[in-house]
């Protein structure tokens, strides 16, 4: 999945640069599919993070039924937890300015 975000990042970065520095006016369609790939990406990444948070509820509850501690499985997927939630919020910024400029060329 890290490459696919890391694919779908670099292509609404490239959108914008283009559209700001006005070296391209790219057609509609171009930016319409990249907002949806963009979404798909978000909800994609905002799946994960629920998942990762369901893994933490799971391991807190197992400690707290009286079992092991199993700490680093709960760092290493609270650190996960994390990187996602960057990763998103990068992904939603983008997607936002994206959305504006293409609003605005309209």
């Amino acid at each position: 999945m890290a490459d696919r975000f890391e694919s779908v990042i670099g292509r609404i970065q490239s959108l914008l640069a283009a559209l700001n520095d006005g070296s391209g006016v790219a057609p509609r369609a171009r930016i319409e599919s990249t907002l949806t790939e963009g979404y798909a990406a978000a909800l994609a990444l905002d799946g994960e993070r629920l998942r990762l948070e369901r893994r933490i509820d799971e391991v807190t509850a197992h400690v707290a039924d009286g079992g092991s501690l199993r700490v680093t499985e709960l760092q290493q997927v609270m650190g996960r937890l994390e990187e996602t939630e960057q990763d998103l919020a990068e992904l939603r910024d983008l997607l936002m300015r994206l959305k504006a400029r293409a609003a605005a060329a309209a």
